[in-house]
């Protein structure tokens, strides 16, 4: 998925990807969603891409999502396993 979002380039081809998420496997369910969260290479941004239910973030679409850092950490502890 590519997007420009602000004048910066997303690309989840080109991006590291840091983890991944994903509630369930009911994908009809409003609360069901998959996000990856990723940072890029050059600029260093941070960014989610996935799909889910009307009820989540993503809106019943698939979307590419900034994030600050910070958001992205809290993303992180909170979705990611980190094996701990």
């Amino acid at each position: 998925m590519k997007k420009i979002i602000n004048g910066f380039r997303y690309d989840t081809d080109k991006a590291v990807e840091i983890g991944r998420h994903e509630t369930g496997t009911n994908t009809e369910d409003h609360l069901y969603f998959q996000a990856t969260l990723y940072k890029t290479k050059r600029s260093k941004r941070y960014f989610i891409a996935g799909y889910g239910g009307m009820m989540t973030l993503f809106n019943g679409k698939k979307r590419l999502i900034p994030l600050a850092r910070k958001d992205a950490i809290s993303f992180a502890f909170r979705f990611l396993d980190f094996g701990t």
